[in-house]
């Protein structure tokens, strides 16, 4: 975002705007302008992006991984293995309101695009039968596990398919699903 663009967008929260102005503002926009501000006014840097995650410009600072982790994991194995780096539920949600969901017919996935440009792209992997062990919806549906349980046996994850994006499910915590890390810099 351009020094002037944030110096409008911050103008227009100070003094306020028409309505239609207020509608060519969006929400991020306004956040993204304000959390710029405050940096610059602490005369800070954004810290460098480590190899392998992408700043997508969301709200927050978090960085998420360029891509998800190969191999499917029950909830308990997953927190296990990524610990801090998997999202917590509200992560997820930030990720879906925030951000441009384009469904990919020939990778099969979501290419999802921050407000800065940036983009990562999120598989629909399916998911690993917890009795069975077999792969199911691979290339229809996509799940991955944030690291917040919700109960004894459900955990919190993202759950997508062509045309739908449900970012605060709950499913059985043997299922596997595939991991997408992220990293937290502020």
């Amino acid at each position: 975002m351009n020094e002037k663009k944030i110096k409008n967008i911050f103008t227009a929260l100070i003094d306020g705007c028409d309505a239609a102005t207020a509608a060519q503002v969006s929400l991020t926009e306004r956040l993204a302008a304000v959390r710029a501000l405050a940096l610059d006014a602490l005369n800070e840097t954004r810290p460098e992006v480590p190899a392998g995650f992408v700043d997508l410009g969301l709200p927050s600072g978090l960085l998420w991984a360029e891509k998800q982790e190969e191999g499917y994991y029950a909830h308990e194995e997953a927190v296990e293995k990524y610990g801090e780096a998997l999202p917590q539920p509200e992560e997820f949600v930030e990720l879906w309101r925030v951000c441009k969901w384009d469904w990919d017919k020939k990778r099969k996935g979501y290419t999802v695009t921050g407000p800065n440009g940036n983009s990562i792209f999120l598989a629909a992997s399916g998911y690993r039968n917890s009795s069975s062990g077999d792969l199911n919806s691979v290339g229809s549906y996509g799940y991955y596990w944030s690291a917040a349980q919700y109960s004894a046996d459900y955990a919190y994850s993202l759950y997508f398919l062509s045309g739908y994006v449900y970012p605060l499910t709950t499913y059985y915590r043997a299922i596997g699903f595939f991991v997408l890390p992220v990293r937290r810099i502020y």
